[in-house]
């Protein structure tokens, strides 16, 4: 546990923004761009912020199409969040 507890705080350092048990890389950094992980390290997609409107863009591991859109990164973390939950059987 306390493995993985320095390996996200590492991931945080290097620009991940973590909420919901989601990594989301290049949020904090300025590229706005980058992987997005569980909390246990897998990557399960990528994500994006368009440059000039803010729309953000969430494309899974597998697809060559955008999974899910939001007006802003904020938002798009917790579309996420519901995603997995609802990918994972979870309700919530």
């Amino acid at each position: 546990m306390a493995q993985q507890f320095w390996a996200v705080c590492e991931l945080i350092d290097e620009g991940g923004q973590v909420r919901h048990g989601i990594i989301m890389m290049g949020y904090h950094d300025g590229t706005n761009k980058g992987d997005v992980l569980l909390v246990d390290g897998e990557v399960i997609g990528d994500w994006a912020m368009e440059e000039h409107d803010d729309l953000s863009a969430f494309t899974a591991n597998g697809s060559s199409e955008v999974t899910l859109m939001a007006p802003s990164a904020w938002l798009l973390h917790d579309s996420i969040a519901s995603w997995v939950r609802g990918a994972g059987g979870e309700e919530g």
